[in-house]
């Protein structure tokens, strides 16, 4: 057991809402205090839902150099590599096939529409360039529920589902 830091404390801060203001700035006194508990001995880090390249960042501002950062709502854990371009490597990277939930919500779905606001299933009509009036070339469209099902790499259900909407 590590007894140089059997005081130290593990403080893991959140971002948005809590670290930075809503529009983004970090008051001087979170600041200080960020500072005053690292000099002290313990173990700053950040935990939140943002991604690595938009954590470590906000990191750099509070100026402090954890061990590890929690991203992408636990889904990444970043561990400190100095030799890394972001000072940061990935550690651990959680990932799951959502194929049998999306499933289970399938039929929930049926009057989805996608991120531009269309319905998502069935097949539309597009004009080949030059062909007459009557010349219309159908092509199967696929839903964005069959596309992120086929999808290769997953990154999350979420991201999934805001294809749905």
């Amino acid at each position: 057991m590590d007894t140089d830091n059997a005081g130290a404390w593990l403080v893991a801060l959140d971002i948005d809402g809590t670290t930075l203001r809503p529009d983004g700035s970090v008051s001087d006194a979170v600041i200080e205090q960020v500072r005053r508990l690292d000099a002290a001995g313990h173990e700053v880090m950040l935990a939140t839902g943002r991604s690595a390249a938009t954590t470590i960042p906000v990191l750099e501002r509070l100026g402090v150099t954890p061990r590890f950062l929690v991203c992408s709502n636990g889904a990444i854990t970043l561990h400190r590599d100095a030799g890394a371009p972001s000072g940061y490597r990935r550690e651990w990277v959680e990932s799951f096939d959502p194929t049998e939930v999306l499933q289970s919500i399938r039929g929930q779905l049926e009057n989805a529409r996608d991120r531009r606001g269309q319905r998502g299933h069935g097949e539309r009509g597009r004009r080949r360039a030059g062909a007459g009036a009557g010349d219309v070339a159908v092509r199967a469209r696929r839903s964005g529920f069959d596309r992120a099902l086929a999808a290769r790499e997953r990154r999350g259900l979420a991201r999934v589902l805001a294809t749905l909407r």
